[in-house]
């Protein structure tokens, strides 16, 4: 049902109230029995209407929740995180995502890729840049909890490069990139 129907909806509901209040008064002035008839089928209508205009915005409203709940494709994922749809060079090896924020602290992805995908994901933001060594993971891994079980940046090689960039004090995002450009962890924050 459009705007249009539910606001005719709600008029005509409150229409049959004033109806409904009218007649009662007239019934209990007059002492009419057939009088609280119309009255009580005049308040019925109201609340035949009412309950359809908000069983009607109830549902509109559960249905919206359940299609905001739906998993994301790992795709959907990706181009969420970047605001950009993924290169054919990109392949999503692992993905985590952030469903309800209070519970999921972040949206977790490995991926490979080419280094000219990986440049327009840097060029998007304002990263601060550091070289690690793959031992050093209590030093370059996101401080973010929990970390998915695939999360493994010490596959990236003997070195990495992290790539960070802070949004405010409650969301950031993490790059952990391989030497060479072609496999990236990210870490996206967002409280």
């Amino acid at each position: 049902m459009g705007h249009g129907v539910m606001a005719l909806l709600a008029i005509i509901a409150l229409v049959s109230f004033i109806v409904f209040l009218f007649i009662l008064v007239k019934a209990i002035v007059k002492k009419s029995r057939k009088a609280i008839i119309f009255s009580t089928a005049a308040l019925l209508v109201t609340f035949f209407l009412a309950l359809k205009i908000d069983l009607k915005n109830v549902g509109d409203l559960f249905s919206k929740e359940i299609d905001r709940l739906k998993p994301r494709s790992n795709n959907e994922i990706y181009v969420l995180v970047f605001k950009l749809p993924a290169d054919s060079c990109v392949n999503l090896v692992n993905t985590v995502d952030q469903v309800i924020p209070v519970r999921d602290c972040c949206v977790w992805l490995e991926f490979t890729t080419c280094p000219e995908a990986l440049g327009k994901i840097i060029r998007k933001l304002p990263y601060t840049v550091s070289g690690y060594a793959a031992g050093d993971s209590a030093t370059y891994n996101p401080v973010s909890k929990p970390m998915p079980l695939w999360w493994m940046p010490a596959k990236l090689g003997d070195s990495l490069i992290k790539l960070h960039h802070s949004y405010n004090s409650a969301t950031e995002r993490t790059l952990l990139i391989s030497r060479d450009s072609t496999h990236v962890y990210c870490c996206d924050r967002a409280e």
